[in-house]
């Protein structure tokens, strides 16, 4: 028996549908979807990539304005430098110190050179311990009076006692001793 089949188009668009169809779904599950998860993978991958690149590009602006800031704060610091006196004068110090205490009424004791020693940037400093007589508001308005001197001067390692003696209101007055530096160096 043989079987004839007639040429049907409506069974033909039917079969080659079906065959599409199954081939689209297997396309589409084993390429399609693999394809759009890679996708969207790398988009996320740009986007971090992008939001590192704008964090880069931010840090260079920054280095960049921090670094001319820097040339700026040498450029001033060489400039300050040159307005440190180029040897420490001590003579003169002393002699500005002993005015002030003077000026104030209070007994300029003693006086000690410590030498010099070095500081940052170049600079040197000089070291001087002095004694002191006075009342305690004699001594806070020579304290005063040196930090407005021209030079930089710095009273460190400020020890204050009650004096064995009674000054001449017959007050007891307060033994001062103090470290006293002051920077030079930078004229060279």
């Amino acid at each position: 028996m043989k079987l004839i089949l007639k040429f049907n188009p409506i069974l033909w668009v039917f079969i080659i549908a079906t065959v599409l169809y199954m081939d689209f779904t297997e396309w589409e599950t084993t390429i399609y979807q693999p394809l759009l998860q890679q996708v969207e993978g790398e988009r996320a991958a740009l986007e971090r990539l992008k939001g590192q690149l704008a964090e880069i590009e931010e840090f260079r602006s920054q280095k960049n304005e921090k670094i001319a800031e820097m040339a700026e704060l040498r450029t001033k610091l060489q400039v300050a430098k040159k307005e440190f006196p180029s040897k420490p004068d001590l003579p003169a110090l002393l002699k500005s110190l002993a005015d002030i205490s003077e000026k104030i009424g209070m007994e300029f004791s003693s006086f000690k050179p410590g030498g010099n020693l070095p500081a940052k940037e170049g600079l040197l400093t000089a070291k001087i311990s002095v004694k002191l007589k006075g009342s305690y508001v004699q001594i806070m308005s020579f304290l005063d009076s040196v930090s407005n001197l021209t030079r930089i001067v710095n009273a460190e390692k400020i020890v204050l006692k009650p004096s064995t003696q009674a000054d001449s209101s017959g007050f007891k007055s307060i033994d001062a001793d103090m470290d006293i530096q002051t920077y030079y160096g930078g004229g060279s």
